[in-house]
């Protein structure tokens, strides 16, 4: 672990951090405090109510492809102190969906598979404010002829309503709005399907 420099700490706008290589995913990781507050609000280039990422929710959620989805699951628990929101196992998927704060998964873990080896990204999320934004951002994506991997639908488990499409870097991004919020009496629950309705695949 190595502390950051004075000058990495004022690019993150933070007080401090610490950096490592993260065992089981094998990512660069921060752990920071003491973020800058800013007073300047959120502007968007474009006519959208803007993202959902205050009170501590932080930016939306990653999922990876893990080898070893136990141990993985034990360095989040054991070190980091995250807390596990629910389980899904579908078809030849096995994913646990963690979380750190409020937000109903910053983090979620699949168990690797053919064509999905481990510490490859599966996606990230951001959550906009408004179903409308959401229908807006779908329709630009489809105008310009970016990819479309997955149809918009809700998820049986955070009840997000969302569309994935594949960046031009090559990872996929999902879309969305309206997740749960959890708290100290969430109940831990088991889903044998990632999704209410919708969210057909429609890339390979």
């Amino acid at each position: 672990m190595t502390r950051g420099s004075p000058e990495r700490c004022h690019e993150r706008r933070v007080k401090a951090l610490y950096s490592f290589v993260e065992p089981h995913i094998g990512i660069p990781t921060e752990i920071y405090y003491g973020p800058l507050i800013s007073n300047t609000p959120f502007t968007p280039s474009r006519g959208i109510s803007g993202y959902n990422t205050a009170n501590g929710l932080g930016m939306g959620h990653l999922v990876f492809w893990v080898r070893d989805l136990q141990a993985t699951l034990d360095f989040y628990l054991k070190v980091l102190g995250f807390s596990i929101s629910d389980y899904i196992a579908w078809d030849d998927n096995d994913a646990i969906f963690l979380h750190c704060n409020p937000r109903h998964h910053s983090l979620a873990i699949m168990a690797e598979r053919p064509g999905r080896p481990a510490g490859v990204l599966n996606h990230i999320m951001l959550e906009a404010q408004s179903r409308d934004d959401v229908g807006y951002g779908y329709d630009i994506v489809r105008d310009k002829g970016i990819p479309v991997m997955i149809e918009p639908g809700k998820h049986s488990n955070d009840h997000m309503q969302s569309f994935y499409l594949r960046t031009p870097s090559g990872f996929w991004m999902e879309y969305g709005y309206g997740a749960l919020l959890v708290g100290p009496d969430w109940e831990i629950k088991n889903y044998d399907r990632p999704m209410l309705w919708g969210h057909r695949m429609v890339g390979p």
